[in-house]
């Protein structure tokens, strides 16, 4: 097994796009589930109740057609906010249970059933992986925080949906608390619109050419080709990141859900690489710096900025060794 390290200084929001987009490109999307057929009018609703995890609290909003994105978001197309059910929990904290199914009722419009498929814990967090019911390619990732030491109101759930085309999540508000949206998957709030195609001759396709094979002296030097990378990964997250997710236990949820939306890319795209999270830190660095641009990634990338006075941390701060 190859190992290699990769240390992060960052606005954690960012570092949470990166991935997300990353997953974007490696999962089919498809369409949601529904309660099963054939059930009294009754007996459905009882058992969609005690499947369902969330229970909305409040009418959703959309995004104001005529200024997309000033509100919500550019990239939020609408989101509402719900209440986590205890009762329902258990569907996710009991005894694994491959199959096993939880219900989340997103909106009106969209209600999601999910059959268990797997089970880890990532930076103390319990993440559940789940199947889209009747879908072979459409996962759902849960992550939790609380919940499961049977004292209610102490909760801190996050979720990742690729759905009909879309993109839901649900992110926590507080304890308990958390709130639905449905994204764009094509959209950052940082994008600007992509111009259409101007008008232009069509062009021949070129014809193939034989295929490349590889150089057998090169190839022989390729070692762990045929076993899993792991990449040792550190994540910091700055004031205005924390701040923006709500929250020191909001901010490592999200950070916990990404990693846990890489490896699923990873792992759908066939690609033999795993990032392992091995710490979180919280760091400060100046006001000109605490904010996603090119101007602050280079920073970071640059030894000379990375001083004591931009990142009192970022010189310093290593990993925990294992």
């Amino acid at each position: 097994m190859t190992r290699s390290r990769w240390t992060s200084t960052t606005d954690g929001r960012a570092a949470i796009r990166w991935a997300g987009g990353m997953t974007l490109g490696a999962v089919v999307l498809g369409v949601t589930g529904f309660a099963p057929a054939g059930l009294a009018p009754d007996d459905a609703m009882a058992r969609a109740l005690a499947a369902s995890v969330i229970a909305p609290s409040a009418e959703s909003r959309s995004a104001d057609g005529a200024d997309p994105g000033e509100e919500l978001g550019a990239e939020v197309v609408r989101q509402r906010h719900a209440q986590v059910r205890d009762a329902a929990l258990e569907r996710i904290c009991g005894p694994a249970e491959a199959g096993r199914e939880a219900r989340f009722p997103l909106f009106d419009d969209v209600v999601v059933e999910a059959a268990e498929e797997s089970r880890e814990t990532i930076d103390g967090r319990l993440v559940w992986h789940g199947e889209v019911k009747g879908t072979s390619d459409q996962e759902v990732i849960v992550t939790l925080e609380g919940g499961c030491d049977g004292k209610p109101g102490n909760e801190y759930l996050s979720a990742e949906f690729l759905l009909g085309g879309a993109l839901y999540s649900i992110d926590p508000d507080g304890a308990g608390r958390v709130t639905v949206s449905e994204i764009s998957p094509l959209t950052d709030e940082d994008d600007s619109p992509v111009p259409p195609p101007g008008p232009g001759r069509a062009t021949t396709r070129p014809v193939a050419g034989p295929p490349a094979k590889a150089d057998p002296a090169v190839k022989a030097k390729c070692k762990g080709s045929d076993k899993l990378a792991v990449i040792d990964t550190l994540v910091a997250y700055t004031p205005k990141a924390r701040t923006e997710a709500g929250g020191e236990k909001q901010i490592k949820a999200q950070i916990a859900k990404a990693v846990a939306l890489a490896n699923d890319a990873f792992a759908t795209s066939g690609v033999k690489v795993r990032v392992h999270l091995v710490h979180t830190a919280a760091v400060k660095v100046s006001a000109t710096y605490d904010t996603v641009s090119g101007a602050s990634i280079a920073a970071f990338a640059t030894r000379a900025t990375r001083s004591p006075t931009n990142c009192p941390r970022c010189a310093t701060h290593t990993a925990p060794t294992r």
